[in-house]
Order: C-alpha cells, then structure tokens, then sequence
C-alpha cells in the first residue's frame, strides 16, 4: 500500500478513535463496534484516494469523512436514546445517520423506505453492542454491489 494512503488512513484512524463525542456515552464493546465501523468506513473512503496528492485527497475526502462522524454520532445517539429511561425517539436520529450515510457511501447507498426504517426501529434488540452491530448490517444492506 502506498505511504501517503497508509499515512492517511493512519490520522483517520487516530481522528476516530480520539473523538470523545462519537463513543460518548457507550459501554466499551459497543463504542469499540461503533468505532470499527468507522474504520472500515474510512479505510474504503480512503481507498479511492490512491493515485491523489494529498491536496486532491482532502479535497475529496473531507465531505465523506465529517459525514462518517455525523453518521456514528447519529448513530451514537439513537443508541443511547433506545436504551435510555427518558426514551428519547430514535427516529429523527436514524433519519439523519441515514442522510449522512448516502454521503459516506455514495452513489451505491439506497436508503430504505419508511417501513423498513419503523421494522429496524421496532427489532427487539438487547444491548447496545447488539443494536450497533445490527445497525451497521442492516445500513449496508442498502449498499446496491456494481456488476463485475
């Protein structure tokens, strides 16, 4: 792997993990699950700045990466809230870790439909590690795989 991506991928991963905001509130497990995501997130983003100088790199990057924050902080939240006595509704925070992911995702992003938003927010989920895990499985179901 090319040095500057390795340096690259390397900020993102020390930028992800040293942000409070987005483990806030989570247990280890589930803030270690939330932050893997991020960094497989990040790695994929960062892929495609292979063959970039470093100003090209930012440049493209930059809007993908704060939308990879807001997606986990969102996704932080509507964590903490369905788990929480004051049941904050995690609608509006699905909502938007769902516009961020089309810009995390890009172009291969399909959002789900009302109702398949309500049945992830209705599964009956245990812990928060669980909901991460199957928060991010069931986001990435929308990926829409290109034709090789």
């Amino acid at each position: 792997m090319d040095n500057n991506l390795n340096r690259r991928i390397n900020r993102a991963i020390v930028s992800l993990s040293g942000n409070e905001a987005l483990l806030e509130g989570l247990e280890t497990e589930p803030a270690q699950a939330l932050l893997d995501w991020g960094i497989a997130c990040a790695k994929n983003i960062l892929s495609e700045t292979l063959n970039m100088d470093d100003a090209a790199a930012d440049a493209y990057a930059h809007p993908r990466m704060r939308a990879l924050r807001q997606m986990l902080r969102q996704v932080n939240l509507m964590t903490t809230a369905r788990f929480s006595p004051d049941l904050v509704p995690a609608a509006s925070f699905l909502d938007q870790a769902l516009a961020q992911a089309a810009i995390v995702y890009g172009a291969a992003f399909r959002p789900p439909a009302a109702e398949e938003r309500a049945v992830f927010l209705d599964r009956a989920l245990t812990t928060q590690q669980e909901f991460i895990l199957v928060a991010r499985q069931w986001l990435e179901s929308y990926l829409q795989l290109s034709p090789q």
